[in-house]
């Protein structure tokens, strides 16, 4: 009879014990996890940007392209797509200043600064650089040889 009331006692405490082990188990792999976690989010985000500013530029590109187009509705059909997906600090660029018959091909560039207020978070701080995205078109007006 005690001999059975020590084993009791005995896996008692061994179970006891694991609950121990489980918490630094977590210690060392809840770090990393979420590191992966919120580093994929926080690449998703830069991705999401990407593809806005690329749509952007050609959205631009391609309102100058036609006859009749003006630098500045380059300007804003670029804005209109960057302001409907909240992007709130940006840069267009459209060369040439002014879209004339005799213009052989129109540029647009969107640039976006990484930093908090365009949906960046960890990495606004570490990289600290830009998104640039430039697309030419030729006019649909010229002669194609």
């Amino acid at each position: 009879m005690l001999k059975k009331n020590n084993q009791r006692k005995r896996r008692q405490f061994i179970g006891r014990n694991r609950f121990g082990g489980v918490a630094v188990e977590f210690a060392m792999v809840a770090p990393i996890f979420f590191l992966v976690l919120f580093g994929g989010v926080e690449f998703a985000s830069i991705h999401v940007t990407q593809c806005a500013i690329e749509n952007a530029a050609f959205e631009g590109v391609r309102h100058g392209i036609i006859p009749g187009a003006t630098a500045a509705g380059c300007r804003q059909r670029a804005e209109a797509i960057l302001d409907a997906t909240r992007i709130q600090v940006y840069e267009v660029k459209v060369e040439p200043n002014f879209i004339d018959a005799t213009t052989d091909e129109v540029s647009v560039t969107v640039t976006v600064p990484m930093t908090p207020e365009n949906k960046f978070g960890l990495a606004a701080f570490l990289r600290g650089g830009d998104l640039v995205k430039t697309i030419t078109l030729p006019r649909e007006d010229q002669e194609i040889n």
